[in-house]
């Protein structure tokens, strides 16, 4: 673990100014990347149609991980412009914002608490059961990425089940409602002008390519690691997290460098432009205990195990 001189040293290296102009090429690259789609999918050929469902795929995920950068403000320097690209980029991944906000924060402050980290809520529920439901086996031995569907669900639900705890103000209140009605106008609006455009035909394969980039990115960040039982200072999130490698081109154009996730629990605040710098200055302190996987790799290791025992359900 980074002592405390390393980690302070570390932070003081980093850029932490928050510039809109850095993710102006990616904004502007995903307009064209859906004007792009639009036009494929117009063509009656197999081709484009491919073409143009990985175009939407690669939309999907640059807005949920430019919401993920909205959520921490790290976006923009103007918290309100945060909130209303929070909120644009949200009908392109289906996560309602501050739901969504609200359970990011939780997992910051208590990574790998099983108890209290809410991105752990069905682990947690499974291992009350000792047991997963047999859908989760199917999705993770056919890579369907089913538990991207259930984290949604949980995405946009648990702001209910703070409500029912009583652990909900008024304001959160407001605001989680406020995201859910709207992500929910704007699909009828979207449904009624374009019509042609938003079927199942269409929306579906995207999908489904959209929740395996996000399997093989996310999953292994912190799934099979070992529990805490405190909340972590941010130097211990070492522990409880891994970084996911890919190639370095794909990890910046593709990803935004959210495969540098040991880094992004280490300065929460850090823009995604950042994140490799952080990168090359924490793995050497770390040394061996800096823990990163190949994305691909990993999820194919691990998913020849049975779900239960990868995932830590049971230890049998």
């Amino acid at each position: 673990m980074l002592s405390n001189e390393e980690y302070t040293e570390v932070r003081k290296s980093l850029n932490f100014k928050r510039r809109l102009t850095k993710s102006l090429s990616f904004l502007i690259a995903d307009i064209v990347l859906l004007y792009a789609a639009v036009i494929l999918l117009g063509k009656n050929s197999l081709l484009f149609y491919c073409l143009g469902e990985l175009c939407l795929a690669i939309l999907f995920l640059h807005n949920f991980i430019l919401l993920h950068e909205c959520g921490h403000n790290t976006l923009s320097s103007k918290a309100w412009f945060n909130v209303a690209l929070g909120h644009y980029m949200s009908i392109f991944c289906c996560m309602p914002f501050y739901p969504w906000k609200i359970i990011h924060e939780e997992h910051h402050k208590w990574t790998g608490h099983i108890d209290k980290d809410p991105v752990f809520e069905l682990l947690k529920q499974a291992k009350i059961s000792k047991k997963l439901p047999w859908i989760f086996h199917v999705g993770w031995r056919t890579f369907i990425p089913l538990n991207v569907f259930f984290l949604h669900l949980v995405y946009w639900t648990y702001p209910l089940k703070l409500l029912k705890q009583k652990k909900l103000s008024r304001v959160m209140f407001r605001q989680c409602l406020f995201s859910v009605l709207f992500l929910c106008f704007a699909y009828v609006l979207l449904k009624w002008c374009f019509p042609s455009f938003l079927t199942f035909k269409n929306l579906a394969p995207a999908i489904l390519i959209y929740g395996v980039l996000w399997e093989t990115l996310s999953t292994p960040q912190h799934l099979g690691l070992e529990p805490t039982q405190h909340r972590p200072t941010l130097k211990e999130h070492a522990q409880t997290t891994r970084s996911t490698w890919f190639p370095r081109w794909l990890q910046h154009y593709l990803f935004l460098n959210f495969g540098y996730h040991v880094e992004h629990h280490f300065f929460p605040a850090l823009p995604w432009h950042e994140l490799e710098k952080a990168h090359f200055k924490i793995k050497p302190l770390l040394k061996d205990e800096y823990q990163m996987v190949t994305g691909g790799i990993w999820n194919i290791q691990m998913r020849s195990q049975n779900m239960e025992k990868a995932i830590g359900v049971r230890d049998d």
